[in-house]
């Protein structure tokens, strides 16, 4: 049931956000944070001029030793692709995300959750991709 909940809350918030006027990567909206349990995650924006698609720049922190999983998500709850999947002592990872899924296609307009897992914390984050 509590997963049921927390998808439900997830959607609610994808929906607001959807209808809130945001068009994708916009500056002002960066550094965003999420924390949990000691464990921190920020969404980040940087362009390569030399290539057409953006980079986004996703860091997060944890509090103690252990494995961290950083995952994409779309909005319909499918995997799009493993960001970060190893184990981690206290402190902070950069993870400099190329915006493609797991076969290396570029990804598409829309929203995705960055899924961050760490110990027994799980948490979201809501980034939207408009090129």
């Amino acid at each position: 049931m509590a997963i049921f909940l927390k998808t439900v809350t997830i959607l609610a918030l994808v929906f607001a956000i959807g209808c809130s006027g945001k068009t994708g990567f916009e500056p002002d909206d960066f550094p965003t944070y999420v924390e949990q349990d000691g464990v921190s995650l920020k969404i980040g924006y940087v362009e390569n001029s030399n290539d057409p698609h953006p980079t986004a720049s996703i860091s997060f922190c944890v509090p103690e030793k252990g494995r961290a999983i950083l995952t994409l998500i779309n909005a319909t709850g499918y995997l799009v692709k493993v960001l970060y999947d190893e184990e981690r002592e206290v402190g902070c990872e950069i993870v400099y995300y190329d915006v493609t899924n797991k076969d290396g296609e570029p990804l598409k307009n829309g929203i995705y959750l960055v899924r961050i897992q760490f110990s027994d914390v799980v948490d979201f984050k809501v980034i939207v991709f408009k090129f």
